[in-house]
């Protein structure tokens, strides 16, 4: 999945998770509604831009119980949006992104959802959806490479 963690903007409990002062180490979790329990993947990309913190993250394969029932939300955009819980003010270190029913920014969206096994792409973002055909030993289509911004190695 991809999309925006947070932005400049006041989320709804009053607090500003600056994209610009994030500190990452990356794999950060990725967590169903902040549970740490039921972990849903890892966040392996994460860049400041103008419109917020971007980030990429691998969802779990299917081997954890709740792993299927959390692609379907996914999918369906029951849970389309993210929330990130991270400690700091100015300079903030990310701790976790969340994949939620609603979050505390409004800014902070999933935008695409993709899968290895179906070469279809689901656009949240208002893009058409569409397929690609791609070599799936690759994360990533060739043709997409240049676009995802990349942080540390893998």
């Amino acid at each position: 999945i991809q999309g925006i963690a947070t932005s400049k903007r006041m989320n709804k409990n009053g607090r500003v998770f600056d994209p610009e002062g994030a500190i990452c180490y990356l794999p950060i979790p990725l967590l169903w509604a902040h549970d740490w329990e039921e972990p849903v993947g890892r966040v392996t990309a994460v860049k400041a831009t103008p419109q917020g913190l971007f980030f990429e993250a691998r969802i779990i394969d299917g081997g954890l119980r709740w792993a299927h029932e959390f692609w379907a939300h996914l999918k369906s955009g029951a849970y389309s949006r993210v929330s990130v819980s991270g400690w700091g003010n100015d300079r903030w270190t990310l701790h976790e992104i969340s994949v939620c029913q609603e979050g505390a920014s409004q800014d902070a969206v999933i935008s695409v959802v993709k899968s290895v096994n179906d070469p279809r792409i689901v656009y949240w973002d208002g893009r058409k959806n569409e397929t690609i055909h791609r070599d799936v030993r690759r994360s990533i289509a060739p043709d997409f490479q240049s676009q995802v911004p990349r942080i540390g190695a893998r």
